[in-house]
């Protein structure tokens, strides 16, 4: 397990700043965004509509336990429209790369104006 945790724990994509998405900044369009979180990967589509985050698509999802956060987290996101939302028990490092790789797309948005 420690030979588990040395090769896979310390391979995380640095943390975005997460939260609310600010509409003034995000043009409309599809987004990628990928982040890694120890041995969770997450690769999303995120489309913005309206200058608001209308869709999530997971791409890929490496995980061992964290299903649930696939279908939980993406709608909290969409919700709430800002991606510091809780993280699915039991699920806490798949919501994080999911919450970090949405992040990240949309960050890349920002970019793209």
């Amino acid at each position: 397990m420690g030979l588990f945790l040395l090769a896979f724990g310390c391979a995380s994509t640095p943390t975005p700043k997460r939260g609310p998405l600010n509409p003034e900044l995000v043009p409309d369009g599809l987004y990628e965004g990928s982040a890694r979180n120890g041995p969770v990967k997450a690769v999303v589509h995120v489309a913005i509509e309206n200058r608001r985050i209308a869709r999530i698509d997971i791409v890929k999802h490496t995980t061992v336990m964290g299903g649930p956060a696939e279908e939980i987290i993406p709608y909290e996101i969409i919700e709430k429209q800002s991606t510091d939302v809780d993280v699915v028990s039991g699920a806490t490092m798949s919501s994080d790369a999911i919450m970090n790789a949405v992040q990240l797309a949309i960050e890349g948005a920002q970019k793209v104006e």
